[in-house]
């Protein structure tokens, strides 16, 4: 213990007028109370503590401040008394003046840390009348108003910061006025409490008219404070995260950074030990990390940044199952990852440890400490444990944040999209967030899957249709002319007009004048029925007949049109919902991209690879399975065409088509369009074939590939045939194909030669006439 007079940074007013005296008369009634106390009678210390009181204050008086070193001896025996009452950590505790400005008694650990330039940091804690407010002589105005007006449980306590091996340390001072009697010289003033009505306190001037009604230096303080700084390290640290997930939005990237590192730096208590924190935001089982925050990661800085898009797998099924991985640490206890350990070993750290940071059992970030120089110890890698709820809320926050940021950036830059490319387009997203330039999307080294069921005869089938519709009309329109006595100029022009309608649809020129025919029922038969003589009740019957015929849902006008249009959305709602269990079968294997394009029928890209999902090993062997499911669906798709073929208004027969292309190809995003496209001259020949063989002919022979109830296979080189015919022959064993398979050559097509196709009969087909 060291008597030594040293002045503390209370944030009491030097220049106030006090009147203060030592005294250790209140510590004499304080034993006395105690002894007095029936529980305490069997305690004969605080006797014994009294009788040795009472005589040096016979000898010796009252303590001054020129006679402290003479009670050197009392000091010691109420540190004595005091810390085994309240059994706190007492390596901080000292006495002072009873206006607690300036200590005169302590340990040397106390004063040490006094030395030590602490810096008096806001207040806060939380009160009634002025929380988280610091001010001036804040101590001497609770303490009056806790003696004199009751009001008590107010925190005084003040908080400071000091630096220990160049790292923030926060401290408390809790000041024990239980030594310390307070007088009134006067009257008590009256407090108004009016100032504080209907209002937010939020600063000193919203108190300061309550305060401003005590005089401090009306009052007398005789007695000894009791010091005591305790480790706040824990509550500060959750204070500035409580801040930081508060104002997340409003943080700067530097201030945050800044924040963070001084938060983790505080905890560690060292700069010998380095650290990182960040947040990680898994969607569609793919993490994505903010680069920023991530920088500093041993396990994913080195590890998955430098090649996030050929990341080793090893590293995906850890994020599966997160584990706290150390080395270093204890002798027995490293963990078991030989790739790892090498790598460690490789930057020369001494230990290391990786905590995986869970919210509500959902893996929401790391927090990695490593040392070059330090080898940690079990009691330092514990002490981190209450820090751990914290840094996990911070996590998630952050996570959400981030999530919402990257919803901004996909949604403003780019269309919905899958699942299995979603992560790629979040990790472009985060790298916009910090530098707003968006980066090409591009997989390369993807296997494509090309499938096509289209509507045979489609477009002549709904030419016909629209041409049964528009001579019906033609014939209502027709007798409706017949019916007017007298024709005028006007109706003169539209039966010329009618002529010709007539004559094009007759010759069969509805694609060439498609055009005009519908220009003409759009537009000149309206104005012509508006033009019609009103006082002829047949005239106007005819016209309602006409006009009701024309209804969208219930118009006889255009009955064949409607039948076809019904049969052709039978046919693809039956297709779509098929080609949805495809994708599911190839999505439950491997995550692949999928896309169906409509037209008259329906026509599917999909692109399977490591590159699309780096999380799972890719087997080259899948694409086998692939093919053969694209066989099968395509075989079920044509016998449920057949099986509901006498149920459609219009007989309409579909073909199956499948492209094989063998080798690996690189699609991009196409920001303008907003999809996918194949990227590079080679690849874009696989883009050409696929829109030109539907139209493919048979070599030498007038006949198209495609025909109702085959599936055609077309194929470039024939190292794949073999394989082709190995699937179509399983295929045929489940019952679904003919045993025949044609081998065909095709004609060329536009600087497109030497393509080969398979043709196959589906199980079960018959012939059944177009129109009913």
């Amino acid at each position: 213990m060291l008597i030594k007079s040293v002045a503390i940074n209370s944030n009491i007013k030097e220049t106030l007028g006090l009147e203060q005296r030592l005294s250790l008369m209140p510590f004499q009634r304080f034993l006395l109370k105690n002894i007095a106390d029936p529980v305490q009678q069997s305690n004969i210390i605080p006797k014994l503590v009294m009788e040795y009181l009472e005589g040096v204050l016979m000898e010796r008086g009252e303590p001054t401040p020129e006679n402290l070193s003479e009670f050197t001896d009392v000091f010691g025996l109420i540190h004595r008394l005091t810390n085994s009452i309240t059994n706190l950590d007492d390596r901080f505790w000292g006495l002072a003046f009873p206006v607690p400005d300036k200590a005169f008694f302590g340990r040397d650990t106390f004063y040490d840390l006094l030395d030590s330039d602490l810096t008096l940091l806001p207040d806060s804690g939380g009160a009634p009348f002025y929380p988280d407010i610091a001010f001036t002589n804040k101590l001497l105005y609770i303490l009056v108003l806790e003696r004199f007006y009751g009001i008590k449980g107010v925190d005084s306590n003040m908080r400071y910061v000091y630096f220990k091996h160049g790292v923030p340390q926060y401290v408390e001072l809790k000041v024990d006025f239980s030594f310390v009697e307070v007088a009134l010289k006067g009257e008590l003033p009256r407090l108004d409490f009016s100032c504080l009505r209907d209002k937010n306190v939020e600063g000193f001037d919203d108190i300061e008219p309550l305060l401003s009604s005590i005089n401090l230096e009306a009052f007398s303080f005789t007695g000894i404070s009791i010091l005591r700084f305790v480790d706040c390290n824990r509550e500060q640290v959750f204070n500035k995260v409580q801040q930081i997930v508060a104002d997340l939005s409003r943080f700067e990237k530097q201030s945050f950074h800044r924040d963070v590192s001084s938060i983790l730096s505080t905890m560690v208590g060292t700069t010998a030990i380095s650290h990182s924190f960040f947040p990680v935001l898994e969607l569609n089982g793919f993490p994505i990390l903010k680069s920023d925050l991530v920088k500093d990661s041993i396990f994913f800085g080195e590890l998955i940044l430098k090649e996030r898009e050929k990341c080793q797998s090893g590293i995906f099924d850890y994020l599966k199952a997160p584990y706290t991985i150390s080395y270093g640490v204890e002798t027995g206890m490293d963990s078991f990852d030989e790739t790892l350990i090498a790598h460690l070993k490789q930057l020369k750290l001494a230990s290391y440890v990786c905590f995986p940071l869970r919210h509500n059992g959902d893996l929401v970030g790391f927090l990695e400490l490593y040392s070059r120089d330090l080898k940690f110890d079990n009691e330092k890698v514990v002490s981190i444990a209450p820090y751990m709820p914290m840094l996990t809320l911070l996590a998630y926050e952050l996570a959400v944040g981030f999530k919402a940021k990257l919803n901004q950036v996909i949604l403003q830059n780019f269309t919905s999209l899958q699942e299995a490319v979603q992560w790629r387009f979040n990790q472009v997203a985060a790298h916009y967030l910090l530098e707003p330039k968006l980066e090409k999307i591009l997989f390369e080294n993807v296997y494509p899957l090309y499938g096509a069921v289209d509507i045979k005869n489609s477009t002549l089938l709904r030419n016909l249709a629209y041409k049964k519709d528009s001579l019906y009309r033609i014939n209502q329109l027709d007798q409706i002319l017949r019916t007017i006595p007298v024709h005028r100029a006007t109706e003169q022009q539209f039966m010329m007009r009618l002529e010709h309608i007539t004559q094009w649809l007759n010759e069969g020129y509805i694609d060439k004048y498609l055009v005009d025919i519908l220009s003409f029922f759009q537009e000149e038969v309206p104005v012509f029925m508006d033009n019609l003589p009103l006082d002829n009740a047949e005239i106007q019957e005819l016209r309602d007949m006409y006009r009701e015929g024309e209804d969208i849902v219930r118009g006889k006008n255009n009955r064949f049109a409607m039948a076809f249009e019904q049969s052709l959305s039978t046919l693809n709602q039956m297709i779509n919902k098929e080609l949805t269990t495809f994708n599911q079968y190839i999505q439950d294997r491997y995550p692949s991209y999928f896309e169906k394009f409509r037209t008259d029928g329906v026509e599917y890209d999909a692109y399977v690879g490591q590159s699309i999902t780096p999380a799972k090993v890719f087997n080259v062997e899948l694409l086998r399975e692939f093919r053969k499911q694209q066989v099968i669906s395509m075989a079920e798709i044509g016998q449920q065409a057949h099986a509901i073929i006498d149920d459609l208004p219009i007989a309409l027969e579909t073909t199956q088509l499948i492209f094989i292309h063998p080798n690996p190809i690189a699609i991009s995003f196409r920001q303008d369009e907003r999809r996918f496209d194949v990227e590079g001259g080679y690849n874009i020949r696989y883009q050409m074939i696929k829109k030109r063989i539907d139209k493919a002919l048979i070599k030498d022979t007038k006949e198209r590939l495609v025909q109702p109830g085959c599936i055609a296979l077309v194929y470039a080189t024939r190292r794949v045939e073999e394989e082709l015919k190995g699937i179509l022959k399983e295929v045929h064993e489940m019952g679904l194909i003919g045993a025949n398979i044609e081998s065909l050559v095709l004609e060329e097509l536009q600087g497109l030669n030497e393509l080969r196709a398979l043709r196959v009969r589906i199980a079960g087909f018959g012939q059944t006439a177009l129109f009913r």
